[in-house]
This record gives C-alpha cells, sequence and structure tokens, in this order.
C-alpha cells in the first residue's frame, strides 16, 4: 500500500505480540505507585505502529530489525536460554533485557536503546504520565 509516495509498512498480528512482549517489559504495568501505567498503557505499539508509517524505510526496517533480534536471539544472548523472548516470564525478561543493554556488542545495546526509546516516547507522551510527573506544575527555583 502506498501513503503519500511511501510504502506503508504493516505489522503482523504476530510481530505486534513481540513488540508487545517487549514494551510491558520496557516499562511494567504497576512499577510505581505514583507512576502505574506501563507502556503498552500509553500506546506504545501505536507509536510503533505509526513511526513505521513516517519513518525512511530503512530506519523502519531497523526498528524492525531490533524486534526480531530481541523476540529471536535475545534470551540466547542475554540469559544462555534457547526460547523466544516473549515466552519468557516477567522477570527473565527484564533481566534478558538488562544483560542484552550491557553486552560488548554494540549493535545489541542499540537495539535494546532503540526499543527502549519508543517505549519511553509512549509513555513520556501521555498526559497521565506527564501529570503524575508534575509537568503542569509552576516551575521551582532553588534559591540561592
Amino acid at each position: 500500500m502506498v501513503k503519500e509516495g511511501k510504502v506503508e509498512m504493516k505489522i503482523s498480528r504476530m510481530e505486534e505480540g513481540w513488540v508487545e512482549a517487549i514494551m510491558s517489559a520496557l516499562i511494567p504495568p504497576g512499577g510505581d505507585d505514583r507512576y502505574p501505567l506501563s507502556a503498552l498503557d500509553t500506546g506504545a505499539v501505536e507509536i510503533y505502529r505509526e513511526m513505521l508509517l513516517y519513518l525512511p524505510r530503512l530506519t523502519g526496517l531497523g526498528l524492525r530489525a531490533a524486534v526480531v533480534m530481541i523476540e529471536f536471539w535475545g534470551p540466547w544472548l542475554g540469559l544462555g536460554k534457547v526460547s523466544r523472548f516473549s515466552r519468557l516470564g516477567p522477570e527473565e525478561k527484564e533481566e534478558c533485557l538488562v544483560r542484552l543493554s550491557q553486552k560488548d556488542a554494540w549493535l545489541v545495546r542499540q537495539l535494546v536503546l532503540l526499543l527502549k526509546s519508543v517505549a519511553c516516547l509512549a509513555w513520556c507522551g501521555d498526559q497521565r504520565v506527564r501529570a503524575a510527573l508534575g509537568h503542569e506544575l509552576p516551575p521551582r527555583f532553588v534559591t540561592r
């Protein structure tokens, strides 16, 4: 499908499930009483889907490659376990992402950071999160 001169990159239901698993591990629900919303609650999958529509094709392919790498190679590279990321438990997913983000291989670290950026764009862009962070409050300055 072509949209405004660009080839539209749709995601399958299977890929959407992988993205959901990764996003829910990056910013899980109930992580803090002050900020109970997860990346999924704030539309991270929708942000991912929309980014694929507007990013240059090569960049979109890189974003998709990050998802595929974490889904299929992440548990092996991070935990030394033969599994798929979406089949890991919540604690294993978190540990896997932590270890991947600490790998010596620059590319592996950057793929995790890329998806973390998508999760944070959704989370920080949500008005409920911004209100909880006090974004709408007047600024406070330190008196010297």
